[in-house]
């Protein structure tokens, strides 16, 4: 069942990162083409949650992606999210330097590559298929303007995030 991992994300090549760089992220406005839908942003972190819509309506399952500022928070958040995985006991998969993964690669699937770490929820199937398409969306840090995709102003504070869904408060 590796090679059949390795076989659906080396379908789609993401871009290569050089030693500790980061990712900004997937560019939310490209989740259509992914064939996922809109983004609900976390209020408290950086990240995103968007639903897998079925063909006759409704919802198959889900992405999870959380943009973490550095390695280490990536590597507890993985180790975290990877717990919900151990529910179909497969081994960790190591996929390429600074990916890993874990899950059954049908219906639920869990990677992290550098400081993004994902969850594919995905009752049709394709979870391993949407993690390739995912890491070929991403966008390496510093590579794209940072403007200000949604805000929300209330008692004095303003959160804001930006187009890959990374939140800043002040």
């Amino acid at each position: 069942m590796s090679s059949l991992f390795l076989i659906a994300l080396g379908a789609v090549t993401s871009p290569a990162l050089a030693g500790d760089d980061l990712w900004a992220g997937v560019p939310l406005d490209q989740l259509a083409a992914l064939a996922l839908g809109a983004a609900d942003l976390h209020l408290d972190a950086s990240g995103w949650r968007a639903p897998i819509p079925a063909e006759e309506g409704g919802r198959i399952g889900f992405v999870l992606c959380n943009i973490h500022p550095d390695l280490d928070t990536a590597k507890a958040d993985f180790a975290f999210q990877s717990g919900a995985a151990s529910s179909v006991a497969q081994p960790p998969l190591a996929l390429a330097p600074g990916v890993d993964a874990v899950g059954d690669l049908a219906e639920f699937l869990v990677f992290r590559d550098q400081n993004l770490v994902c969850a594919v929820r995905d009752h049709g199937g394709r979870a391993a298929e949407r993690a390739a398409d995912l890491r070929g969306a991403l966008v390496a840090e510093g590579a794209a303007p940072q403007q200000e995709w949604r805000v929300i102003e209330a008692d004095g504070l303003r959160v804001a995030w930006d187009g890959f869904g990374r939140r800043s408060a002040r």
